[in-house]
């Protein structure tokens, strides 16, 4: 979710990082086919395509993170907007029907931030997100 709300924001490198670091399982909720992370990449760059980004910026956002993507269609006006957006609405759909199957209806706390610990596992942190504890880099 917090990925999506990246993609709002133009943060394509960083929506990239939160697909990377989405467990296979998660991805396989919203996307078809033999490897859903190459799948979220696709679609991440197709949104941005049709936003104005040039295939070298989507290529360069894969770079930054680490992972290798098909490199973006080269014209944006042979994506079906209609299309994609439908790919982002049911996208929206899974994670919000993964997070009442896990959570209910609760409220949860949202104030707990997830890095990584010196081993490379998941540590938590208490503290909010805000003005640089807790925040990712890549």
């Amino acid at each position: 979710m917090h990925g999506i709300l990246h993609r709002y924001e133009g943060d394509y490198a960083n929506v990239k990082a939160w697909a990377r670091d989405t467990p296979t399982e998660l991805l396989k909720l919203a996307y078809d086919g033999p490897d859903p992370h190459r799948a979220a990449y696709a679609l991440i760059d197709r949104v941005a395509r049709l936003c104005g980004k040039s295939v070298d910026e989507c290529l360069a956002t894969s770079k930054d993170v680490g992972i290798e993507a098909e490199p973006p269609p080269a014209d944006p006006a042979s994506l079906n907007e209609a299309e994609v957006r439908g790919e982002c609405w049911h996208e929206l759909r899974v994670c919000f029907e993964e997070l009442e199957r896990a959570h209910g209806w609760a409220a949860v706390d949202g104030t707990i931030a997830y890095t990584k610990d010196e081993k490379g596992g998941m540590a938590e942190k208490k503290s909010g997100m805000l003005l640089g504890e807790g925040y990712r880099t890549f």
